[in-house]
């Protein structure tokens, strides 16, 4: 075929048309600069970016997330290169057809030079459209945000033992505070949260069971401490403790009469420590020992709920110590004390071996360096004194006194801090398990700008549930 010179002049102005139309072109890409508008140049990726970043750069392509990649002008572009918005995902909306580099996992400094405005997640505009989009220490995406984050939920909480918990307002992870939340997380074996030492969720591993029950063998214990197979008493638990460092009694009635000589958490769930005759529920020499959620009483001529000497210290947390002949809790030989949101009441009626009328609570000056904390207690309708107190320095904080030496002695010796009611013969409008009622005195009682007042009450109820604490050991629920 011949081609004459106007026909290949009509060929050539065809291809330069076609070579001057953009309409194959979708949204962001490009052939060179001049396809792009709004001051915007093209990369070696066939992207329209700004001519010099304006956020983070990036070095390589791995600081850019899934489906990116780092141009020659740094910044962050799309990798598709299709054509159409069926195979591209920057085109159809999917992935912006550039981004920012994350640098700091997603947290929004909020500070000059960070690029990122409150609640964005990033730096320099940077939002994630998954998790394949951050890294630790925060791997997870909120994608309504664009943040990368610490946790989404608990579940991703795994990395650090003492931080199990996801707080969802700050999407990082965190102590526990409460039981519940280490039963939804790890099950109810064994269902503790450690809030007293590094807010932790105690496991299995390090727990020895105690429950008693009708095939508990008599006179030996031969149970093995296991959920499944627990120890009958907790002096057989103690004994079994090794490198474990956690008794966990529950329901029923447990025997007392128990010695204490070693570091030890012991939690009760739904459990009462029955003290027989001439024993006391527990006596804590020379060791550092927290106690929480467990009933003392008896049926017979026992002697004290708690005792602590030789140095020790004793932790109490929702302990409920009744009807003991000798008095609630005694502390004396340079103990230290750090009771809380526990109940004393009907304690005290004859002498102690020591000659001492004991009725809430005898407690003698610790040593140096050794806790004095008494506080949200509540101390009630004891035989002999609500509270004796060794110096005047000992003060009685956030708690509730009444009834106590028939309303003549809520304490003795001991500084009443501001924050504590004492009533004397007043009616203290308690429940008859000794909670708050609706009409006492103690409801809002203490502002929540109190230090070191406890997050739960006796019941693990959240504190404060008004304007202000309550003293002593409950909570109203309004």
């Amino acid at each position: 075929m011949i081609v004459t010179r106007s026909v290949l002049a009509s060929l050539l102005l065809a291809v330069a048309a076609v070579a001057c139309d953009k309409s194959h072109l979708i949204a962001g890409r490009c052939d060179k600069a001049s396809d792009c508008s709004g001051g915007l140049t093209c990369d070696d990726h066939k992207t329209c970016v700004p001519p010099t970043p304006a956020a983070s750069p990036c070095s390589s392509s791995a600081e850019c997330g899934s489906g990116y990649v780092c141009d020659n002008l740094h910044w962050c572009v799309c990798q598709n290169q299709g054509t159409t918005s069926g195979n591209d995902p920057c085109a159809d909306g999917r992935l912006p057809p550039y981004r920012g580099v994350e640098t700091d996992g997603g947290t929004d400094g909020g500070d000059a030079g960070d690029g990122g405005d409150a609640g964005d997640g990033g730096d320099g505009g940077f939002k994630c459209q998954g998790d394949g989009d951050c890294a630790a220490p925060k791997p997870f995406c909120i994608t309504s945000t664009g943040a990368c984050v610490e946790c989404r939920m608990t579940s991703n909480c795994t990395t650090d033992a003492t931080k199990p918990i996801c707080d969802t307002t700050t999407n990082t992870c965190a102590p526990c505070t409460t039981d519940q939340q280490c039963k939804d997380k790890i099950g109810a074996d064994p269902g503790v949260c450690m809030f007293h030492q590094d807010g932790r969720c105690a496991t299995d591993a390090e727990t020895v069971y105690v429950k008693f029950s009708n095939v508990c063998p008599a006179p030996a214990d031969q149970n093995g401490g296991s959920p499944t197979s627990p120890f009958c008493t907790v002096a057989n638990a103690l004994a079994a403790l090794a490198n474990r460092r956690l008794v966990l009694v529950r329901g029923g009635n447990i025997a007392g009469g128990v010695t204490i000589q070693s570091p030890v958490s012991i939690v009760g769930q739904s459990a009462t420590m029955i003290a027989a005759a001439g024993q006391s529920g527990l006596h804590v020499t020379g060791a550092d020992v927290y106690i929480r959620g467990l009933k003392i009483s008896t049926a017979d001529a026992a002697t004290i709920g708690i005792i602590a000497d030789g140095y020790a210290t004793i932790r109490l947390d929702g302990v409920e110590i009744y009807n003991m002949p000798q008095g609630g809790l005694r502390v004396t030989d340079g103990a230290g004390y750090d009771v809380s949101n526990s109940i004393l009441a009907g304690n005290g009626m004859t002498r102690d071996e020591g000659n001492r009328f004991i009725g809430g609570a005898w407690l003698d000056a610790p040593s140096n360096g050794k806790p004095a904390r008494f506080a949200l207690n509540t101390i009630v309708a004891n035989k002999r004194d609500g509270v004796t107190c060794a110096s005047s320095s000992q003060a009685i904080d956030a708690s509730f006194l009444a009834a106590n030496f028939s309303g003549a002695a809520d304490i003795t010796g001991c500084a009443l801090g501001p924050t504590s009611k004492a009533l004397g013969t007043a009616d203290p409008m308690l429940t008859s398990s000794y909670r708050l009622t609706a009409g006492s005195p103690c409801v809002d009682f203490v502002p929540s700008s109190g230090a070191g007042l406890s997050n739960h009450d006796i019941d693990g109820v959240a504190r404060p549930q008004g304007s202000a604490y309550d003293c002593g050991a409950s909570e109203l629920k309004p």
